[in-house]
């Protein structure tokens, strides 16, 4: 904006206003909008009524300085928990000195153009606002909306006890996902699906990896107990050594057995009159057929000790008696 301040003792009949940039006016009071920056140099010519001119000239009078043409670079979208990654950059060069000022909508801000990651904990939209301003006072303002999307929700369900070679079926509760992954795979019927099959030997923790549409990951972790008790066991209470292939042989049956570890059997004086280590469950081929030192034992009851080792490594010691019938 432009103020004629011209004294005069005569009528002045005319302005000429020469702007510097190859545009003039003839008003008295003039407004003129630059379109490039630089240093302008304005002249103005003033005419009386009796045809006296007077010129006043203002070298690079006016100096137009273009505002910062700054623009954010980052990730804009991502899961909650997860970091937000922005810089500040120049669209086009300036020489003037500049400063830099963020709101990230999340109560904090920065003066750097560079800024550290920015933590957001809770899903929603949030402004982001960049001002870059130079020492006139120009400015820049970019604005971009930050999106924080929530982790899908995700339980595995409460622990589950089973027995040692039984199974049991996990089927966790959550939001829609488009990818399971199961860990370990050790015992599962399928390690990406939504429910699996689980038959550890030991006890085991099983954590469930879900990935949800927006790419946001949570899981959770469920613990099968395994255990191995009489459940596990059947050991007869009675057999008949008569060679007729029904009941012959003392031995004991059982799943999720490894392996027979000892078994001891001793008649009603406390004498040993059977005894097998280190043998495999569920072989009738290294039981006792009856026999003590060659011959057919007498028909009584006897006792028996028996150590089982479990699929699991857990060994289990059983104790009863055994009525051979003759």
């Amino acid at each position: 904006n432009f103020t004629d301040s011209t004294i005069s003792n005569a009528a002045i009949a005319g302005f000429n206003w020469d702007f510097g940039d190859g545009n003039t006016s003839t008003q008295q009071n003039p407004s003129h909008f630059y379109t490039s920056p630089g240093l302008y140099t304005v002249r103005l010519i003033v005419t009386t009524v009796n045809g006296c001119i007077d010129t006043a000239i203002k070298t690079n009078y006016i100096r137009v300085v273009s505002n910062p043409s700054a623009d954010i670079t980052g990730n804009f979208s991502f899961c909650v928990y997860n970091k937000l990654f922005v810089n500040g950059i120049l669209l086009a060069p300036d020489t003037a000195a500049l400063t830099w000022r963020w709101n990230f909508g999340n109560n904090k801000t920065s003066n750097v153009q560079n800024p550290v990651a920015q933590s957001y904990d809770t899903a929603g939209s949030y402004p982001l606002r960049l001002i870059v301003t130079n020492t006139t006072g120009c400015a820049d303002t970019v604005d971009r909306t930050v999106t924080v999307w929530p982790r899908p929700a995700i339980e595995a369900g409460p622990n589950k006890t089973i027995i040692v070679g039984t199974s049991v079926t996990i089927t966790p509760t959550g939001d829609p996902v488009v990818d399971y992954l199961w860990t370990p795979p050790t015992g599962l019927s399928c390690t990406n699906c939504y429910s699996t099959v689980a038959s550890p030997k030991n006890t085991s923790a099983y954590t469930i990896r879900v990935t949800d549409a927006n790419g946001c990951v949570n899981s959770d972790i469920i613990t099968v107990i395994v255990l191995c008790n009489e459940q596990n066991v059947f050991i007869p209470n009675t057999f008949s050594p008569n060679n007729d292939g029904v009941n012959d042989v003392f031995y004991p049956r059982g799943k999720g057995l490894f392996k027979i570890q000892s078994m001891r059997i001793f008649n009603r004086w406390g004498e040993m009159v059977f005894q097998k280590t280190n043998f495999a469950a569920n072989d009738a081929s290294a039981g006792w057929n009856g026999n003590y030192r060659g011959i057919r034992a007498n028909e009584d009851v006897y006792t028996y000790i028996i150590e089982v080792i479990c699929n699991n490594s857990e060994i289990i010691p059983f104790k009863g008696n055994i009525t051979l019938i003759q």
